[in-house]
This record gives structure tokens, sequence and C-alpha cells, in this order.
């Protein structure tokens, strides 16, 4: 009997020790799985917001008018992690399946580490803590990434005028942002009471002394409250390609009409008369590019141009007299006019509207002289327009609709004027641009100076350039690459 109690007492201890050995193999087993499942969620959560990063990249490049500083800093917004102190506060991911009934959990921080002056790429590091039944295991990973701008013109977003040297508001409204593109201080200056319904752009090496004002204008300062920020714009805003020479195409034939017995020379020479009762509303079908000498108007009499449905060219000498030119078209199609000399028209040109007529102004004989276009009383400039070298003014209630583009020095548009359409750009990088009396642009401006007074606004309206042939196929789109390391251990 002794000796069975000892051997049940021996098994006993045994089976405790075993017990025990066993039970303490499971709490490290399930320690290290707990420790192992810490380490991938850690990782996953690094990938995650990996994935949420080349994201928003892709989705910000989609924006072609960003500059790179610009986008950098939309893209810093969305995906870098706030700070309080010094401290950055983790962005949690918890939507990871349970697993033995526990809740898997990563917090990320993500933060710029570093700026390549040279490739102007940056580095970022993400950290990713994982978490789960208490236990915590953290990696980092390392990420790179790359923008560059595209090559082509664009404009910026919100955009209501770009000055590159000066600006001068005495009085009128812009609603949409400023762009000072001259770091030197004082370059714009107040005078009266103009309003700014937007941020005033300075580059980024500016000491931020942007406003010239007298001292009795502080009043201006402390009711407006102008929001001046450093930076968002790189592009230099440069002429697209003009055209020179302008092509060359067969002469018009020449061609009759007849009325009550009576002949009329509507097209003799090249020279196209639109002169005489007997055709004070002609027609000219062009299926085909072509050529002409002047294009003459008497009478307030009207020519109109028939392309159907075919993108045409037709070249000109010059247009003037008292008279409307028209362009009748179908399914997007439209006529490129080539002016040599001037447009010295008293009527309207494209009354019908739409976008279907492109002229190219030619450059003025004498370069120290320059050409004036000039378009007054009540008459509508439907249409698209890009001078060489021409000084434009848009005075009394004129009216004006596309992209005015020029290389001259002078744009005026005063009195009742309203250019208006969802293109509407004056886009002069070398010229002074004045607003004045209740002028009103609907788009936006583009100016080496820039001059408003009286009841003028400018309404920003964003702006495609690629709607015209100006500024078609000029340059490459945004690109924007990110690269990043492998998860390692903390």
């Amino acid at each position: 009997m002794v000796t069975v109690v000892m051997l049940l007492l021996l098994f006993s201890i045994l089976g405790m020790a075993l017990l025990a050995t066993t039970m303490n193999s499971m709490k490290q087993s399930s320690s290290e799985v707990k420790s192992q499942s810490a380490y991938y969620i850690a990782e996953s959560g690094a990938t995650l917001k990996l994935q949420e990063v080349e994201k928003a990249a892709t989705d910000l490049a989609q924006d072609t008018s960003l500059s790179q500083v610009l986008f950098y800093r939309e893209l810093e917004k969305s995906v870098l992690s706030a700070s309080s102190g010094n401290q950055l506060i983790p962005e949690d991911f918890s939507n990871f399946e349970l697993q033995q009934g526990e809740q898997p959990q990563a917090k990320v921080t993500t933060e710029l580490v570093k700026v390549n002056a040279d490739t102007g790429s940056r580095e970022y590091q993400i950290v990713s803590k994982g978490i789960i039944g208490g236990r915590e295991r953290t990696v980092s990973m390392p990420l790179t990434l790359n923008y560059t701008e595209g090559g082509g013109f664009v404009m910026p977003k919100n955009l209501g005028v770009y000055a590159k040297s000066r600006m001068v508001l005495t009085n009128g409204t812009v609603n949409g942002d400023i762009i000072m593109d001259n770091p030197a201080p004082q370059v714009l200056e107040i005078d009266g009471d103009p309003t700014i319904n937007g941020k005033v752009y300075v580059p980024a090496n500016s000491n931020g002394n942007v406003f010239k004002f007298d001292k009795n204008q502080q009043w201006w300062f402390d009711q407006k409250k102008p929001m001046v920020e450093k930076g968002g714009h790189t592009q230099e805003m440069v002429l697209p390609p003009f055209p020179t020479p302008f092509p060359s195409y067969p002469m018009m034939a020449n061609q009759q009409v007849s009325k009550d017995k009576n002949t009329h020379d509507f097209i003799k020479d090249g020279n196209i008369n639109i002169t005489s009762y007997i055709a004070p509303n002609a027609t000219i079908k062009l299926d085909q590019n072509t050529q002409a000498k002047a294009i003459n108007f008497a009478s307030d009499y009207k020519l109109t141009f028939d392309i159907g449905n075919k993108d045409v060219s037709l070249v000109v000498d010059s247009i003037s007299g008292q008279g409307h030119l028209d362009v009748v078209s179908t399914n997007g199609a439209r006529l490129t006019l080539y002016v040599r000399n001037n447009i010295s028209i008293k009527g309207n040109l494209n009354k019908s509207g739409g976008q279907d007529l492109f002229v190219y102004l030619g450059p003025s004989p004498d370069a120290a002289n320059p050409k004036t276009m000039v378009s007054t009383s009540y008459a509508e400039f439907n249409a698209s327009l890009y001078a060489s070298d021409a000084n434009i003014e848009i005075v009394d209630s004129a009216g004006f609709t596309g992209q005015l583009i020029t290389g001259g020095k002078s744009i005026k548009v005063s009195g009742g004027t309203s250019a208006k359409s969802d293109s509407t750009v004056v886009y002069a990088p070398n010229a002074t641009v004045e607003l004045v009396g209740s002028g009103k642009l609907y788009g936006a401006v583009v100016s080496n100076v820039f001059k408003m007074n009286g009841g003028a606004s400018v309404d920003s309206t964003d702006v495609d350039l690629s709607e015209g042939p100006f500024f078609e196929e000029t340059g490459d789109e945004p690109q924007v690459s990110v690269d990043s390391g492998a998860a390692l251990e903390q």
C-alpha cells in the first residue's frame, strides 16, 4: 500500500509538471502568434498608407494647372500627419478582421523627411505600429515622391489677374486670386477702395512686403485684410508660337452678282467687295483653304462665310469699312482667318457667336510703331484673336468673347465693355492691361502691368487654353512617380 501511494504521488507530481509545462508552452505560443500578428498588422498599416499616398498623388496630378509648389502643398495637406506640440498624431487603421475575438489596430504617422533642392523630389517616412492583445510591433517605410510639371501652357485655377511686373488697383473688383510674379517690394499699389475676393500670391523669395500705399490708405488694409501667400506659381507665362509666315493658298476667283439689270463685282482681283445694294447680305461657301486680298465693307452690309462641317483657313490682307462679318458652321467646324495687315471694321465680327472663328493678326510693318486694333460702339467681337504685336482697344459698349492674345504692349478695356464666355482670357504677358470705367471681364488676365479703375471688374472663371488653336498641343502632361522601400522593424 505504501508503495502504491508513493507511485500515485510520483505520477501526480509528474502529471502536474507536464501540465504546467504544456500550459506554459501554450502561453508562449499564443504570445508568439500575437507578436507575429502585430508585425503583420504594422506592415499592413504602412502598405495601406502607401496606397493612400499613391492615389492622392495620381488624382492631384490630373490638375494640369498645378505648379510643383502647389502640388506638394495640396498633397501634404491630405496625407501628412497633424501634430500636437512635437508629437505627430497617428491615423488609426482598424478595418482588419477579428483575430481570436480581438480587434487588430494599426496606428500610422507620415512625415516629410527631406526636400531635394536639385530635383524637387521629396522624401517621406511612414511609421506604423501594429497592436493586438497587448502586443505591439513597429515598422517604418521610406517613400520618395517626384512631381514634374507639364510642359504646356496652363492657367492656374481661380486666377483673376496675373502681373509679371506690377499692379495698380485704384477701384474696381477682382473676384479671384492675384499672382504677382515680381519678388521686389511694393509692386501692388492700392489707391481708393478696390476689392480683392481671393488670395494674393507672391514669389517664394519675396519678403512679403508686396503692397504700396499712402498712409491715408491704412484703413483699407484694416478693413479688407488681404491674404498674402508665398509660392504657388512657378510657370513662366510666355506667348505660344505664332505662325510665320502665313500659309499660301489659291486666290479666290472673280465673281459678279446682278440685280435690276445692274451688276456688281462681288469678288474681283482677289478683293471681296461688300459695298453695293446689289449684294447687301452676301454668303460665300468655303469648302477649301483659300486666299483673298482685302475684304471691303460699306453701309452696314453683311458678309457670311458658310464653312459647313469642315475646318478651313482663309488668308486676307485686311478687313475694313462699315459692315458685319459672320461665320456659319456645323458639327464644331471652325474658320481660321489669317489677316496680314489690320482689322478696322466698324460693325460686328461673328455676331452669331460660337467658337468657330479664330483670327491671327500679322506683325506690324514697323515694329517701333505697332498697329492698333479697335473694337468700338456696340459692336460684338465673337472670336479668339492672336495678334503678333498689335495693341488692342475694346471701348464703349463693345462685347468680346474668346481668347484675346497679343505680343503687343497695350490692351485697354473701357466703358461698358463686357468680355464674357467660358474661355475668355486676356493673355498679354508683355502688355499693360487697363480696365477702366465699367468694363467687365469674365475669365482671367495675364499681363506685364495691370491697372484697374472705376467700376471695372474681373470675375474669375477657370480657363482651358486648349479650347482654341493657339495653345493646342504645346507640351506634355504632368508626371508623378512614387517609390517606396521595404517596411523594416524599428
